[in-house]
Formats: C-alpha cells, sequence, structure tokens
C-alpha cells in the first residue's frame, strides 16, 4: 500500500497577550500576590494568560513599569499593530520593544524629546502614563481634574489626567493622584483592565475624534453625544451609539468599523453620515422628529431596524443588506429609503413608505402590517415583492414579480408577473390602476418562489475574485468580490452549489444568506447568527452560472468556552480534531502535547501513548494527528486530554476529547502514476485499485461537502465517478480524463483515500523568479516574476487560491512581467504566486515572504579580510551571515567588484553560491564591494577591507 500524499498547512496566528517579562511563572513557586490590593486583577489576568511573572515565580506588583513595557502593554489592549517610522537614538531594530515603539508612533501616542530620544528603559510616571493612554484614545482634554494635588501635575498633563478621571479610568488614593510617583505593575493592570471592562467612552464635546490617517482601536462601546462632533479612522470592538444629546444636529463617523450595533438616538434633517464604515446592525430610535441617515462611499451596512420614522439615502457605491421596519413603528410613521437594498421587511402596521428611487430586490410585507402604504415613485422598482397583508402600492415605479398571499392589496401599475400564494383561495381579488379582478396565476410556494435556471445564453462561470477572511469569529464579517454582477451566496458547506436552484433552496430554509453583488465590487456578509461550522461563497452570474466556492470557517464567539466541534479523517494515516475556536499548545512544547494525546484500538477500553514517528501539528482550529503506521479495523478512538490546549483567548480546554469510534477506510493505490501529486494532461487515464466495493470520484479539488454534492458535480460535467462493486475489489480500475477542464482534482475513494492530481496544470514558480519590492507609504508596491515565456500569466494573491491582488501576462518576447498597485502596508507578510501557461491550468501556490518596507538589509562593519602566502582566498557562503543581516530575510549576492584587481580579485558563484576574494600579484590594501538583495529587493552595499601581505 503506498504512502498517503501529506498535506502540509502553514498557519499565521495573531496571538493577544500582554506581557512585562518573557519568563513565565515556575509551576508550584512563591506567589508575592497574596494580600496584595491588586490580587484579584492580577489573578484574573494570569489565569487568562494575558500578563506574566518573573522566572522565580514572582510578580512584583509595586515594581514600576518602563515607558517599552506600558506601550507594549496599551498596544496589546488597544489592538494597535500598524507600524511606522521614528528615528529614537536609543531604539535599535534589533530591541524586542522596536515593533511596539513603531505601532506606538503609527497611533500617535508617543514623541521623543527634544534630544530625540525614547528612554525605553526610564520608568513611566503616572502622569506620562496618563497622557499616552488619553491619546492612544483619542480622548479630548478635560481641564477640571479634581485631585487634592493638583498643583503638582504638569500643566501639559492636566488636560489627560481630566479626561481619564472624566471616564471614570482613574481615581487616585485619598484623593491625590500622585502624578509624579512612577506607574506599578499592579496600577498598570488596573487601569488597563478598567479600559477594557468600560460600559463606553463617551465624547461631548464638538470635533474630529480620531487620527488622520491609521486607525484608532476601542476595546468597548463609544457614545457619541453632542452635535457637530466627527469619528474617524477607527475599530470599535462594541457598539457605536450616536446619542439623544445629538438632537437635531448632526454626526458624522468616517471609516469606522463596528463589531456590535449602531444605535441612532439622535440626528436631524441634515443628518447622520456613515461614510465607508462597515457595520452589522442599525437600530433608529429616535424619540422625537425623524432623522436623516445618510450611508455613503464604501460603506457595508448589514442590516437597518427602523424603531421611529427615519429618511435613509443609500449611495449607489454603498450596500445595504436588509432594512427592517420594526413593528414598534408608530402607526403613520413616514420612512423614506432612497438608493440600492438587498432587501426591505416591512413589519408595522399603518406606515407610510417612500421609495423615490432606486431599486430593491426583495420588499416583503409581513402578515402583521396591514394597511400600510407604499409609495414607488417612476424611479424605484422592486424586482420581488411579497404581500402577506392589505397594501397599497401606489406610484408608477415598477414591480417584477407580486406574490399575493392576503385580500385587500391595491397597485397603481400591475407587476411583471403575479403569482398567487400557497393556500390562497384562487378567487381573491386585487386592484390594479383602479380596476378590481382575479390574481388567478397558478399557487406557488410562498414566501419564496425558486424558479431553475432556463438554459443560460454564456456558459461561463464567474470567478471569485477576492474572499476575506476564510475564518472569521461569528459576528465578524466576510467579504467577497466576483468577476460579474449577479449573487454571492454564502451556505453551509453541505449544500449543492453547481445550481442557483439549490442555492435558493438554502437560502429559503436557512442554510444560506445571499446578496447582490456589481462586478469586481466587494459585498460584506455579516455572520451573526450563523451557525459556527463549514459554510462556502458560491458566486451567481445573471443566467445562472455558479463559480467553484471558497470554503469559509465561522468560529464561536471570543466569549464561549473552549469545546470540540468535529474529527475528520485522512484515510488511514491522520486523524484531525476540529475545535470551535482557534486553538494553541498550552504546554511547553510539541513534544510534551504529544504525551497528552493518546490513541485506542478497542473502542476506549485502553489507551495507549502516540509512538515515536507519529506527528502532531496545529493549525488555525484544528489539531493534526499523522500516524507513521496506517491504522486498521474499527475501534480506533483519539483523545485529547484536559488543559492540554488553549484558544487564542486564554480559554483552556476543560474536559478531556474523544472522537467516535473510527473505522478503517477504503484503500486507494495507485497503478499508473506512483509520484504524488500525480501530474497528467487532459485525456490521459488513472488506473488504480480499491479494497472494498465503493464509489471512487475525481473532482475538483475544491469540492467539499456530502454525496450528493459529489454526485451533483459528477452530473454537471465538472468530475467523473466509477461504481466499484464486489466483483472488482483489488482490480486494476480506469477514469479517463477526456472532457474535462485543466486544473486540480482529488481522486476520492468515498470513506477512504484521496489522491491529489493535477491535469494540464503549470508548473509554478521558483523561488528564484520572485522579488517583492514593499516600498514606503508614497511609493508603489509591486513584484517582478522573471525566467517566464511569453503568454505566461502570473496572479498575485493574499492567502492560498483566494484574495486576488493583482495579475500580468508576459508581453510578446519578454521574459519577465511586473504587478504594480499592490498595497502591502508597509509591514511584512507573504504573497502566494501562480503561474498559468497557455494550455495550462492554473499552477499550485508558491509563498514568498516578503519584510518590512522600512527594514532594508543591514552590512556588518569592518569586515577585514588577510592574505598572505598560506592564506591565497577567503570565501563567503550563502547566506552570506558574515557580510549582512536582514531580519531573517534571504540574501542573494546581485556583485561583487574590487578597487584593485591587482591586489586582490573576487569572484562569485551564483545568487546563492559563494563570494572569493583572492590574492592578487601585488602587495598593498584594497576593498571588496559586495552588493545584496533581500527577497523584497532592498539592496546593500558591504565593504570589504582586503590586505595583501
Amino acid at each position: 500500500m503506498q504512502a498517503l500524499l501529506k498535506r502540509k498547512w502553514s498557519l499565521i496566528v495573531l496571538a493577544f497577550i500582554f506581557c512585562f517579562s518573557s519568563f513565565a511563572s515556575a509551576a508550584g513557586q512563591k506567589s508575592d500576590i497574596k494580600g496584595h490590593w491588586a490580587e484579584p486583577l492580577i489573578a484574573a489576568w494570569k489565569s487568562k494568560g494575558l500578563i506574566n511573572g518573573y522566572k522565580d515565580g514572582t510578580f512584583k506588583p509595586d515594581t514600576p513599569v518602563s515607558k517599552s513595557e506600558w506601550i507594549k502593554l496599551i498596544n496589546s489592549s488597544l489592538g494597535y499593530t500598524e507600524q511606522a517610522e521614528f528615528t529614537y537614538k536609543d531604539v535599535r531594530k534589533s530591541d524586542w520593544f522596536a515593533g511596539e515603539v513603531g505601532k506606538a508612533v503609527a497611533a500617535g501616542y508617543i514623541g521623543g524629546d527634544s534630544a530625540g530620544v525614547f528612554m525605553p528603559s526610564q520608568s513611566v510616571t503616572r502622569e506620562q502614563a496618563a497622557v499616552m493612554l488619553q491619546k492612544a484614545l483619542w480622548l479630548p482634554s478635560e481641564e477640571g481634574a479634581s485631585f487634592l494635588d493638583n498643583e503638582e501635575i504638569d500643566k501639559a498633563s492636566l488636560g489627560a489626567v481630566g479626561a481619564l478621571q472624566k471616564q471614570g479610568l482613574i481615581a487616585g488614593a485619598n484623593g491625590k493622584f500622585k502624578p509624579k510617583s512612577s506607574l506599578t505593575r499592579a496600577e498598570a493592570v488596573a487601569l488597563l483592565d478598567r479600559v477594557v471592562k468600560a460600559d463606553a467612552i463617551v465624547f461631548d464635546k464638538p470635533g474630529t475624534i480620531g487620527p488622520a490617517a491609521g486607525q484608532a482601536y476601542y476595546p468597548k462601546s463609544i457614545v457619541l453625544n453632542v452635535s457637530g462632533i466627527k469619528l474617524q479612522n477607527a475599530q470599535i470592538n462594541g457598539n457605536l451609539t450616536v446619542g439623544s444629546a445629538v438632537g437635531d444636529g448632526d454626526a458624522f463617523v468616517d471609516n469606522v468599523k463596528v463589531t456590535g450595533t449602531t444605535f441612532v438616538q439622535g440626528g436631524g434633517a441634515n443628518s447622520v453620515h456613515f461614510k465607508n464604515t462597515a457595520m452589522v446592525t442599525i437600530v433608529v430610535d429616535k424619540q422625537t422628529g425623524a432623522v436623516r441617515i445618510a450611508v455613503e462611499g464604501q460603506s457595508q451596512i448589514g442590516t437597518i431596524t427602523l424603531q421611529s420614522g427615519a429618511n435613509i439615502e443609500s449611495a449607489n457605491t454603498a450596500s445595504v443588506n436588509t432594512v427592517s421596519l420594526s413593528d414598534k413603528l408608530p402607526a403613520d410613521s413616514y420612512v423614506r429609503l432612497s438608493g440600492t437594498y438587498s432587501t426591505v421587511n416591512v413589519l408595522a402596521q399603518s406606515i407610510i413608505v417612500d421609495i423615490p428611487d432606486g431599486s430593491i430586490e426583495d420588499l416583503n410585507i409581513d402578515d402583521d402590517a396591514a394597511d400600510s402604504t407604499i409609495k414607488l415613485q417612476k424611479e424605484a422598482s422592486v424586482l420581488n415583492m411579497i404581500l402577506n397583508a392589505a397594501a397599497q402600492i401606489l406610484g408608477e415605479g415598477k414591480v417584477g414579480n407580486a406574490v399575493i398571499n392576503a385580500e385587500g392589496v391595491e397597485m397603481d401599475k400591475a407587476p411583471d408577473n403575479v403569482k398567487l400564494g400557497q393556500d390562497v383561495k384562487g378567487d381573491v381579488q386585487i386592484t390594479v390602476g383602479g380596476q378590481s379582478r382575479p390574481a388567478s396565476e397558478p399557487a406557488v410556494q410562498s414566501p419564496v418562489v425558486v424558479t431553475p435556471p432556463s438554459a443560460p445564453s454564456d456558459s461561463t462561470p464567474p470567478t471569485l475574485t477576492a474572499v476575506s477572511p476564510s475564518m472569521v469569529t461569528v459576528g465578524q464579517a466576510v467579504y467577497a468580490t466576483s468577476n460579474e454582477a449577479g449573487t454571492i451566496y454564502l451556505v453551509k458547506d453541505v449544500i449543492v452549489h453547481t445550481s442557483t436552484t439549490y442555492l435558493e433552496l438554502a437560502v429559503q430554509n436557512g442554510d444560506g444568506i445571499k446578496l447582490s453583488a456589481q462586478a469586481a465590487t466587494a459585498v460584506t456578509f455579516q455572520t451573526a447568527g450563523l451557525a459556527i461550522g463549514n459554510w462556502k461563497l458560491v458566486a451567481a452570474d445573471g443566467t445562472g452560472n455558479t463559480s467553484s466556492p471558497a470554503a469559509i470557517t465561522i468560529l464561536a464567539a471570543n466569549g464561549d468556552g473552549l469545546a470540540y466541534r468535529n474529527y475528520a479523517i485522512g484515510y488511514n494515516s491522520s486523524i484531525f480534531i476540529i475545535f470551535n475556536k482557534m486553538i494553541v499548545n498550552n504546554m511547553s512544547d510539541m513534544d510534551e502535547l504529544k504525551s497528552r494525546v493518546s490513541f485506542s484500538t478497542d473502542n476506549g477500553a485502553t489507551f495507549s501513548s502516540l509512538q515515536s514517528g507519529d506527528q502532531l501539528y496545529i493549525s488555525s482550529d484544528t489539531l493534526f494527528v499523522v500516524f507513521e503506521n496506517e491504522f486498521r479495523g474499527g475501534g480506533n478512538i483519539l483523545k485529547v486530554a484536559a488543559n492540554s490546549l488553549r484558544d487564542t483567548n486564554g480559554n483552556v480546554l476543560a474536559a478531556d476529547v474523544m472522537t467516535p469510534a473510527i473505522s478503517q477506510g477504503v484503500n486507494l493505490s495507485m497503478i499508473s502514476h506512483t509520484v504524488l501529486p500525480v501530474m497528467i494532461d487532459v485525456g490521459d487515464d488513472l488506473i488504480f485499485s480499491v479494497d472494498r466495493a465503493t464509489m471512487v470520484y475525481l473532482v475538483p479539488q475544491s469540492t467539499n461537502g456530502n454525496q450528493t454534492v459529489y454526485d451533483s458535480t459528477v452530473t454537471d460535467g465538472l468530475g467523473k465517478a466509477i461504481d466499484v462493486s464486489s466483483d472488482d475489489v483489488d482490480k486494476p480500475l480506469t477514469l479517463d480524463t477526456a472532457g474535462l477542464q485543466p486544473g486540480k482534482y482529488r481522486l476520492h475513494a468515498w470513506n477512504g483515500e484521496s489522491v491529489s492530481v493535477e491535469i494540464s496544470v503549470s508548473p509554478p514558480l521558483e523561488y528564484t523568479q520572485i522579488a517583492i519590492y514593499n516600498r514606503a507609504p508614497s511609493e508603489e508596491d509591486s513584484v517582478t516574476i522573471t525566467g517566464l515565456i511569453e503568454g505566461d500569466v502570473i496572479k498575485v494573491y493574499s492567502s492560498p487560491g483566494s484574495g486576488l491582488l493583482g495579475s500580468g501576462t508576459v508581453a510578446s518576447g519578454q521574459t519577465s512581467v511586473t504587478i504594480g498597485n499592490l498595497t502591502l502596508n508597509d509591514v511584512s507578510g507573504i504573497l502566494f504566486f501562480t503561474r498559468t501557461q497557455a494550455g495550462k491550468g492554473e499552477s499550485s501556490e508558491i509563498g514568498y515572504g516578503y519584510s518590512d518596507a522600512n527594514d532594508p538589509p543591514v552590512a556588518i562593519d569592518n569586515v577585514t579580510v588577510a592574505l598572505n602566502g598560506t592564506t591565497t582566498s577567503q570565501t563567503f557562503s550563502y547566506p552570506y551571515s558574515e557580510l549582512a543581516t536582514d531580519s531573517g530575510e534571504s540574501l542573494r549576492i546581485v556583485n561583487a567588484v574590487s578597487s584593485d584587481t591587482d591586489v586582490a580579485t573576487v569572484t562569485w558563484n551564483g545568487e546563492y553560491g559563494e563570494v572569493t576574494i583572492s590574492r592578487g600579484s601585488a602587495t598593498g590594501t584594497c576593498t571588496v564591494t559586495v552588493t545584496l538583495k533581500d527577497s523584497p529587493g532592498l539592496l546593500v552595499d558591504v565593504i570589504v577591507t582586503v590586505t595583501n601581505n
């Protein structure tokens, strides 16, 4: 039996951790926080893994905090990650806190002194800490601090101290603030604990809050409670409230992401402006008078719920998924909707809805929304209207399809199609243009009508050109872009995706949601309320063609505990345990974690330790166990001990996790191709055998779900299958690939093993062909690929298989291509590249790292070479660490030149070879200049002083 193809997984984990020290407390050693006033806080933070103590087991709560430690705490607690250039003389790039200094500079809450130094080791005073935190939170200054020792507070710090006191973040002791005292480790924990636990931060002064560039972060809710206020460039990990104190004035919210709910309780006729915002839910509830809400720019809004009258205006560039006119709206309320909306639900009785222009995909009038009036003006249209209660539809606007589920419907203009809902009598009357007539179309199921698509006029499926992120916490947004206009669906992964009929049924049954999409324009899916688990995005064009799916995983909320979710099998050599959240090792290392995992072959009667050759991997939400020897039989159970894992929020696995009993799967053995992955051309045969009767599928690699999904994929001509009977077991079986499109496939024995198959796929790129140019923010980032042939198409992705950033085609007579207009945000990362050659499918991705644009290679000083009769040459070998350093980046040689070839000559062998300096014919001293380049393309010249004796 051949060895299975073992996949490799890569993981980038963003850990939220506060640390004062690089040493964890040793188990069982004496703590020094017992009886301390901050003991409960420190113990709580330590239990969650948010802070650590010293190696000797102490925490030293009364030890002062240094400036470098304080900015680390602020950055971590508020979520600042972007970095900026700085020029402090006493901060080196190699210092552990250099990145934190860059974040603090970018966030705008630190600056240098007149000498251009930061003094990272200096203790931070209480008033200095207050100033930094006030600036980090973008709180306006308040001169009304009320401490007994106000006169000791520097005038420049008084406004910051007052601002924190007003928000309830500082209280002092015995009425005193003690501004010149050093902030202790315990006080730092207490202060930041108040920040992250605060119900809300209230802004009640007119003006602008937030940086002009970059982004401010708020761990809790924000209240805007004054007219003439603007909040910009911020992320709020809580709710946003436009308070009643705004009155009939204006409030502006620009480039703000809100993870919670946005409440609008104030604002007037001129409006509350939401520009370039991302919001899950907006609830409008103004007690007196109406409010105008303008959704502008590239805003992405999930649901707007109206509990009071309002004028909603959505720009063409913005996206509003659902508007819900709540049953809390008083009778005779006036609502105006201008712009484009996916769904409008009318739940209130006897209200007036004015739609002057724009379009609505689905307008639903609820059973309890009788006697409402919809004014559909000439420039407005509704694609689908479902009337579950009597209503008046006035005006000359267009209605495509109307489903009538109630008596008493009146319409000024006839819809294109009228249908009766289920259980509605055939003689029910509707009034159109003042004339009463029966709505006697054949009955259809209500409230959702699913019509199989007619034969498409084009057969080219759309492509999901950008999907991010592929893994989210429930409540977070998922962004998707299609290259064609149409609809994008987010459905459970078991749904058949090759037909819009199945996708629409999934939406109807609560197994998915959908959004209208314009070509090359991102739409935003809100995941609040969706079940955790595996989902997929599918794009459909106007003629019913559907794209290949993009997998999406929805994880549990941050506040939930870590728990087992599911398991998967890599027959028959691996078992994967899937959790409800991202996981990390809670043990000291992977060997200790391995000792906490055990395996049973007798239905759990006994468990044994893993074998020495067995391997463990952690990736995202999954623990992978790969066995050196394939398991057999039917009673295999994998167990993970409690406390061995934790999630990224510090929640530890509370109980043992065991899989159900797992049976040995079907063994699949390749006969025609034994080198994996299998690489063939369209039309070639695949010859293989299986050891049990089963179905064997050859389907695109993106295919996931139950057997219905696989069967549908084959029926639609996207794959092939063979039904293996008991008579064919252990015999050569043949699947031909004629008629399939070039691409990446999977040969899969149902309930058994899989083999990757690449059919007419282009060869992948090599690392040596790639150069990434991550330049300063004012310059254009780009990549250059060399060693190509005419017609090669190169694509650049932000993650494997998704997040297309750009593409380029090699022009006639050229062997390279440069792809520009990239935005790498001046920080390090990884890009993924593919190549597509004429007549072949897209190659496998190759990931290539790049470094911070502000982190070029650094030459090592005073490199010398002494040559004489016995030492005739000296060689510097790759990776050239004796010549320069570059934060772990691979350096390549570009050139090497001697200033005097009579004294010394220099040769170099390949980018990754050797630089050899050899003795010349004359004695004396010269210099050799060696030019090195890192992966982003940044250069450094290293000067080597050579003496020939």
